[in-house]
C-alpha cells in the first residue's frame, strides 16, 4: 500500500455489487421492458397508470431500505480517512 491508497484493493465486493446491479438491469430489460433510470422510474412512480405503479414503487423502496437493512443485519462499519471535513465535503463525500 504507498500514500496514496487508503484501503487495501479488494476487487471481489465490487465485482459481486456490479454482477447484482447488472443481473437486475437485465431482469427488468426483459421481464418488464424497461430501462433502470433513477429519474425515470421515480417519474413513472409519481405519474404513471395504477399497474405501472406498483413495481417502480418496489425498486424505489429496495433503493431506500438496501442501507437501513445492511445495518440491521450486518452492523455499521468503520470509515477512516486522512483528511478533514473540509476536503470531504469539497470532494463531495
Amino acid at each position: 500500500m504507498n500514500e496514496w491508497t487508503s484501503t487495501p484493493f479488494e476487487p471481489w465486493a465490487g465485482l459481486a455489487g456490479g454482477l447484482l446491479i447488472g443481473t437486475a438491469v437485465v431482469l427488468l430489460l426483459m421481464f418488464i421492458g424497461k430501462i433502470a433510470g433513477i429519474s425515470g422510474i421515480t417519474a413513472g412512480a409519481i405519474t404513471k397508470k395504477h399497474l405501472e405503479q406498483h413495481w417502480r414503487l418496489a425498486f424505489l423502496a429496495g433503493l431506500l431500505l438496501a442501507a437501513p437493512l445492511y445495518l440491521l443485519f450486518a452492523g455499521p462499519f468503520e470509515v477512516q480517512t486522512q483528511f478533514g471535513a473540509i476536503w470531504m465535503g469539497v470532494a463531495g463525500l
